[in-house]
């Protein structure tokens, strides 16, 4: 370390570098090329932490997109009462009884995949989880149920451009919802 206390304390590098050494970090396992650190962290830092909120709201997205379909195929009434009437209930009991269930690892992880190849914002979720909802097919039910359902998916769809998300972009997350419900269907 310095031969005088630092200024910087924790903060400097040097100093931290030189601690790694005394409690025994190994300097054969660095590239030739790297040196001891001497830049501040922030940058990295900065990177790691979007990447991890990253992986975190896909963790979330794929939460909730999982909970909202699921809940439909299961209470196909609840989807109808909020495709006719706006009856939130369909958010609401799929986020309790997604407490509940335990989602097949393999799904959730696929799902998280998609949601780091196909970005989406937390302002577009609505858009997409309106989107997911009109496109989901509820083949388990009678044809009549299914048409029935159908009809008010398509209301609802021609009702998206009220939503924030309009133009290319709408078209992107439309496309790319195609890509979800095959994970979600393959699971179900």
């Amino acid at each position: 370390m310095h031969s005088s206390p630092c200024r910087l304390g924790k903060g400097c590098r040097k100093c931290r570098y030189e601690k790694c050494l005394e409690i025994g970090m190994s300097i054969h396992g660095m590239n030739k090329e790297e040196e001891a650190p001497t830049e501040a962290v922030e940058p990295e830092m900065e990177q790691a932490t979007v990447l991890e909120t990253m992986l975190d709201k896909s963790t979330v997205f794929a939460t909730i997109l999982d909970s909202v379909l699921s809940t439909s195929m299961t209470f196909p009434h609840l989807l109808k009462a909020y495709l006719k009437d706006g009856n939130a209930q369909l958010f609401t009991n799929g986020i309790k009884s997604d407490k509940n269930a335990t989602s097949t690892s393999e799904k959730m992880t696929l799902l998280k995949y998609l949601f780091n190849k196909f970005p989406i914002d937390q302002k577009e979720l609505p858009s997409f989880l309106q989107l997911s909802i009109c496109k989901l097919e509820l083949k388990h039910l009678p044809i009549n149920e299914q048409i029935k359902i159908k009809i008010l998916q398509n209301d609802a769809l021609s009702k998206i451009a009220n939503f924030d998300v309009v133009g290319n972009r709408l078209i992107e997350l439309s496309n790319s919802v195609q890509h979800f419900l095959n994970i979600f269907y393959i699971y179900c």
